[in-house]
């Protein structure tokens, strides 16, 4: 499996609980060093231990049920698109899924590479949570032209 390389895009966005302090949601994580990583790496909460977006597993070509899976391009990196693809069930990550908009480019959901994923995830009966934000939306194979729907 590939690495993060120099994304820290879930450093930046998602919550850790078992951080202590609790870090939260849309704040940068302290232990983040820019462009070298965590500095508490090998002492990291178990959360960020288990946790791997759904464009590093992607990486290994299988899905997170070990299914054949294509590989996400790598403009798709969580910090080259501005969206991180994460399953929400770690015990069952291919039925849900949660898609995190970076705040600072809100619209990063709607670029072409990106809904072109989402499309593929929906029409496979998956249903997306998009969070940008503090708001959410759920994207539903329903949908055409992948229109928001309030969560």
């Amino acid at each position: 499996m590939e690495d993060c390389g120099n994304c820290h895009a879930c450093c930046d966005r998602l919550e850790v609980v078992d951080l202590e302090p609790p870090k939260p949601f849309l704040v940068r994580c302290p232990h983040v060093l820019i462009g070298r990583g965590c500095e508490i790496y090998p002492n990291r909460p178990k959360s960020c231990r288990v946790f791997a977006c759904t464009w590093l597993t992607s990486q290994s070509g299988r899905g997170p049920n070990g299914e054949a899976w294509d590989r996400m391009p790598p403009e798709l990196r969580p910090d080259r698109c501005g969206v991180i693809f994460a399953p929400i069930d770690e015990f069952k990550p291919s039925t849900r899924l949660h898609v995190h908009v970076d705040p600072k480019r809100p619209r990063a959901w709607q670029r072409q590479d990106v809904k072109r994923w989402l499309e593929r995830i929906v029409n496979r009966g998956i249903p997306v949570l998009l969070r940008v934000g503090h708001k959410s939306t759920v994207l539903r194979r329903d949908l055409p032209n992948m229109r928001r729907r309030p969560a």
